[in-house]
């Protein structure tokens, strides 16, 4: 998979393809983030961010805030990643998904900023939000193993936070996925954030 998006950067970044200044700059930070290069990531979404304003791209708007909540989170830098990501919600919530960004991905984000700090309840509340989103987009048909993993966070702050009735619930719904996807492998495994942030 990381092969793939080094292909998928290399491609766009050397100008094969006409796009925006926002998309070659999120693209720039994309990459950054996966080199675990948190603080030039920082400064390359700020100029993505400064471009999809000037050019009234309210999606990229939204991607670079994102975008600057994981670079942050990443750094421990909690109280501002929190800042960004509900920026980045509250943004998203007044425009459609794309192909590449969802509502989900924000909630789910911050629900595992949330998880980090050690603030259940809160997490709760996100992961309560982006669960029927996902379901909606049929997570189940693309990638039910990753759903499953989605679901054990949830259940770990549901456990955290004295919710055990639900977590058992989603334990229940974390079983019949695997059963049923037995040779399946996540498409899609999150990054944690850290947790041991002073």
């Amino acid at each position: 998979m990381e092969r793939i998006l080094l292909i998928i950067c290399a491609f766009f970044l050397t100008g094969c393809v006409s796009i925006s200044p926002q998309q070659r700059l999120v693209l720039k930070a994309n990459w950054a983030l996966t080199q675990t290069d948190y603080p030039q990531a920082m400064k390359i979404y700020e100029a993505a961010l400064t471009e999809a304003k000037a050019n009234n791209d309210k999606q990229y708007q939204a991607i670079a805030m994102y975008g600057l909540g994981r670079a942050n989170g990443y750094l421990c830098n909690y109280e501002k990643a929190e800042e960004w990501f509900l920026k980045s919600i509250t943004l998203r919530e007044t425009i459609p998904d794309s192909r590449d960004a969802y509502l989900s991905q924000n909630l789910l984000e911050l629900a595992r900023l949330y998880k980090s700090a050690g603030q259940y309840n809160k997490a709760n509340t996100q992961f309560e939000k982006a669960v029927p989103l996902l379901e909606n987009l049929n997570i189940e048909r693309s990638d039910p193993i990753g759903y499953a993993k989605v679901l054990e966070d949830y259940v770990f702050t549901l456990e955290k936070s004295g919710s055990i009735a639900k977590s058992e619930e989603w334990k229940n719904q974390i079983k019949k996925l695997k059963n049923k996807y037995p040779n399946k492998q996540p498409y899609f495994i999150a990054q944690q954030y850290p947790s041991n942030c002073k």
